[in-house]
């Protein structure tokens, strides 16, 4: 069953708890994606989303992969017509890695000139 609660900036927050199942999946989903995207702008979401991968202020982009790795979880996104998407998997009992990571990640990404041309390309 899923449960919606609302944080005080009034994001909504989705929770679904299977029994037996000892993972958990953390996800961001933003509401705009290739259809919000002018003719001069094609492309630029899912540019957008490679660029999160880049690293962050505190996390280069092995750093982001390896603790990850480290621990056997996943990190994966995707750009569709409405929606981009990141999100993480992980076992339950480090949910907080998880969710550390990926809030680094949206909230903390470098955009550098560098791998910005790299991405583009």
């Amino acid at each position: 069953m899923i449960i919606e609660k609302k944080l005080k900036n009034g994001m909504p927050v989705f929770f679904d708890k299977i029994d037996g199942i000892q993972s958990a999946t953390i996800g961001i989903f933003i509401g705009t994606g290739s259809k919000d995207e002018r003719e001069d702008e094609h492309g630029v979401s899912h540019l957008l989303e490679h660029m999160m991968f880049k690293g962050t202020k505190k996390r280069s982009a092995k750093d982001l992969s390896e603790e990850l790795d480290d621990v056997g979880g996943n990190i994966n996104a995707y750009t569709g017509k409405e929606t981009t998407a990141y999100y993480i998997q992980v076992l339950s009992s480090i949910l907080g890695v998880g969710i550390d990571i990926l809030s680094d990640m949206f909230l903390n990404s470098t955009f550098s000139n560098e791998n910005l041309e790299k991405e583009k390309k």
